[in-house]
This record gives C-alpha cells, structure tokens and sequence, in this order.
C-alpha cells in the first residue's frame, strides 16, 4: 500500500508514474497531472471498475482517453481532473453496455467525436443522449454515421 497526500492507495505505483508520464504530452495543451490528481484519478477509477464489474491490468484506458481529449478546446485546467474522471466513468458504462462488442479505440474515437461535436463539451449530454444512441445503433447493427 502506497500513501500519496495521506491518501492510502491500493494501486500499482506504477499507475501514478503512466499518468503522469503523459504531461509529455498535455503540456502542449496547457493541461497537467499533478501527483495530487494521478492519485484522486486512480481513486475513482477504481470506484468505476467496481460499480461496473470491470477489471483493467493497468491504465491504458486512461492514457488512451487523455491522449484522445488532450486537443479538445472544451478542457481546461480548472476541471481537468472532473473530466477525465467523468470519461473514464461514461468509457466503462458504455463498454458494459455493449458487452465489449466495439474495440476499446473504437469507443474512444467515438466518444471524441460526440464531445467535441455536437455535445459542445458536454459530459451530460455524452453520457446521456449520444451514449443511448450510440448502444442502440450498435445493438442493432448499425453503425454510428454521424
């Protein structure tokens, strides 16, 4: 058990260096993974994992979703951390949703496009109305066209 901040984490420490090892990365982007937030992130992340009955050996997921919202003009600082929590969290609905039928990149460039697009940066609206629509297209076959 590792103790970050007083906060007692059962994680890999491993986990707290990939994330911050992608402020190679954000700081073209004016964003940054404090210590502080490494660990709230890997926190929640595994309140997500249980809530949903998922399992993930370590934090590509999380690297894949920052890596794909770095660019988005809707994140700043201030709530960078909210964000890519709420990510992870919609991430995980959807891929249970789905029964793991789309590939975790799939997902991801999805989930890019809508935030970005017409959700104008809104996680409610992610999470809600394109999330619904994008699992009942995949549900029936159809791909996600827009």
């Amino acid at each position: 058990m590792t103790k970050y901040y007083g906060i007692q984490v059962l994680e890999n420490p491993q986990n707290i260096k990939m994330l911050l090892n992608t402020n190679n990365l954000l700081t073209s982007y004016c964003l940054c993974i404090t210590e502080e937030m490494a660990v709230a992130i890997l926190s929640e992340r595994k309140n997500i994992l249980e809530k949903y009955g998922r399992v993930e050996i370590d934090c590509s997921i999380l690297e894949k979703i920052i890596e794909g919202f770095m660019d988005s003009p809707y994140i700043q600082q201030e709530d960078y951390e909210s964000i890519i929590e709420g990510l992870h969290e919609i991430f995980h609905y959807m891929k249970s949703e789905l029964e793991d039928a789309i590939s975790d990149d799939e997902l991801i460039e999805f989930m890019v496009s809508a935030y970005n697009g017409v959700c104008d940066g809104s996680l409610e609206l992610l999470a809600e109305r394109e999330a619904y629509g994008f699992i009942s297209k995949i549900r029936q076959g159809v791909w996600y066209d827009e």
